[in-house]
């Protein structure tokens, strides 16, 4: 749970102290985003979190928790180093206990625009006085450090606290405190959202009033926090007229039960059409089943799809995987002339890997000489291939990564009703999670080989794949982990609303892609780069069908 919860919390905390600059015009006052998180000590008082406690308490859980918070106190000096005078000074024992109290405590953060180019990011946190006067004492330590400007002490009512004036925006950085409560502020003028939370803890004892009901919850803007991002050279790939999303997560029966609401400012088309489930293909034991509908339109919309050549994109995608090896994974689509599309991919898809993918430049993509299939020859471990296949339920394009294992078991029909019995699903995901984790664990390393230069028919060494500080975490809570299920519907025209049931609100891929962000050195930035300490072995190669 600690290192989930910590990497999607934590990052948010802080980025009111670390962001200013601007976006387009805004004509009256408007919420970015808001974040609340109740807190780990909350989460541990519920009875509903037993599964949470227990992976909580892994000796694994508590190293990677040190190894994080050691981390997350050395993230300022990374990321501001290079531009200040004072980078020689080690800050982590300051910043430290605050991400300790960031994951313990309750919290709320909001990011608001006032005005054009007035932007003003407030944190409160709920503390006892010990703690209140260590984040006092070390703030403004850091901020001494910094160089920030003259703090001069300020009073409103029954707060007391300490606060800079600067000349250049952000123009304020004021830390008061009231109650069980510090609020924080960083903006222009004179911070009107930490005032109207201010003036709530003094009515209620608690700076929100629509709040509190979920462990989790997160509003967020996400069109104007695009536009903020690309003026600020991140996410140019977004497209526009995303939506407001509202995110709850609560715990039921030992569950984490999450739903995501996005809203759009006006009526949207999901065209769905009768479900084609591949059922002449898919085989149990399954450890995973996946089904999209509606993908026509997106796909259409990706220029960057466009050099593969294909005319018509299918509507709907299948993806599934198989217990106990973890390259069984497979993916089909449904889709008219199955044949041509192979075919033409032989001729566009070598080209397009190199544009797109140019790190993976191991092995050979080939037309098969005994069948028509597509095969990626010459990696270690696995043989992607693509082929067409024609059933009585239409022509498919199926790919995978290795050829399947022979099974004449049918897929469980109550699995296949949870999809057909549906007429407004877009989105279906069922997992058995730890099996999943596992798969992708080793299908990340696979990826880390793949991007090895090593040369183009070279094989790597055994020691392409670095050893992880996340990977024990992984190994260790995989067990403890079970079935997720995830559904995205349409429940208006202008809204989707998705719902998920899991053990620690995460999928399988999720997770390792979590633990694989705290291992770029880049962090918090996103990317897949990782360190180059210490190898561990690479994958054991699936047994030959």
């Amino acid at each position: 749970m600690a290192v989930c919860m910590k990497k999607r919390c934590f990052i948010s905390v802080w980025l009111f102290l670390v962001l200013a600059g601007t976006i387009g015009a805004a004509p009256v006052s408007r919420r970015l985003a808001r974040i609340y998180f109740a807190g780990a000590a909350q989460l541990a008082a519920d009875t509903n979190t037993a599964k949470f406690k227990e992976i909580g308490a892994l000796p694994a859980t508590l190293e990677l928790r040190q190894q994080i918070l050691a981390k997350l106190a050395r993230l300022p000096n990374d990321l501001f180093n290079d531009r200040l005078d004072t980078a020689h000074i080690d800050r982590s024992a300051l910043f430290r206990p605050l991400w300790e109290d960031a994951w313990n405590a309750e919290w709320l953060v909001e990011w608001q625009q006032h005005a054009t180019n007035q932007f003003e990011w407030t944190l409160a946190i709920r503390l006892n006085g010990e703690r209140s006067q260590l984040w006092s004492t070390n703030l403004w330590q850091i901020m001494t450090v910094w160089h920030a400007g003259a703090l001069q002490s300020c009073q409103n009512g029954d707060a007391a606290g300490w606060e800079i004036k600067k000349h250049h925006a952000p123009n304020y950085f004021r830390f008061l405190r009231s109650g069980d409560w510090c609020i924080i502020g960083l903006g222009q003028d004179q911070l009107p959202t930490q005032m109207q939370m201010l003036e709530q803890v003094r009515k209620s004892g608690k700076p929100y009033a629509d709040l509190g009901k979920n462990w989790l919850e997160v509003d967020a803007d996400l069109e104007r926090l695009a536009n903020w991002f690309r003026s600020r050279g991140f996410f140019a790939w977004a497209p526009a007229h995303l939506p407001q999303a509202h995110l709850t997560s609560f715990n039921k029966d030992e569950n984490v039960r999450s739903q995501l609401l996005l809203r759009y400012a006006t009526a949207q088309s999901w065209p769905t059409e009768r479900w084609q489930i591949p059922t002449h293909i898919l085989r149990d034991p399954l450890a995973s089943f996946t089904a999209v509908q509606g993908a026509r339109s997106w796909l259409a919309t990706c220029q960057w799809l466009q050099p593969l050549g294909i005319a018509s994109w299918p509507n709907q995608l299948y993806a599934w995987s198989y217990q106990g090896l973890p390259f069984q994974s497979f993916a089909a689509a449904p889709i008219a002339d199955s044949t041509n599309v192979v075919n033409t991919l032989a001729g566009t898809l070598p080209a397009f890997l190199t544009a797109y993918w140019p790190a993976a430049t191991m092995g050979e993509i080939k037309p098969s000489t005994n069948r028509l299939e597509l095969s990626w020859q010459g990696l270690p471990f696995v043989i992607p291939f693509l082929r067409p296949v024609k059933s009585t339920g239409g022509e498919f394009l199926v790919a995978g990564f290795f050829p399947p294992m022979p099974s004449t078991n049918p897929p469980p029909a109550d699995l296949l009703l949870q999809v057909t019995s549906r007429t407004n699903l877009l989105y279906y995901g069922w997992e058995i999670t730890q099996e999943r984790l596992d798969h992708w664990r080793a299908m990340s390393q696979l990826y880390s080989i793949l991007t090895t230069p090593t040369g183009k028919t070279a094989r790597p060494p055994a020691t392409a794949t670095p050893r992880l500080v996340t990977d024990p975490w992984l190994m260790a809570v995989a067990p403890k982990l079970g079935n997720t299920v995830t559904e995205i519907a349409v429940t208006s025209p202008n809204e989707l609303t998705l719902t998920r049931k899991s053990d620690l609100g995460f999928n399988g891929l999720e997770i390792v892609l979590l633990a694989r962000w705290f291992e770029n050195p880049g962090f918090p930035l996103f990317g897949y780069k990782l360190p180059t300490h210490a190898p561990n072995n690479p994958p054991h190669p699936p047994a030959q069908p």
